[in-house]
């Protein structure tokens, strides 16, 4: 998912975003 290309710190913003 995209969710790879972005840093881990943005990750953890990205989780809870996406999920």
């Amino acid at each position: 998912m995209v969710e790879v290309h972005i840093p881990i710190t943005m990750s953890s913003e990205t989780s809870s975003f996406c999920h």
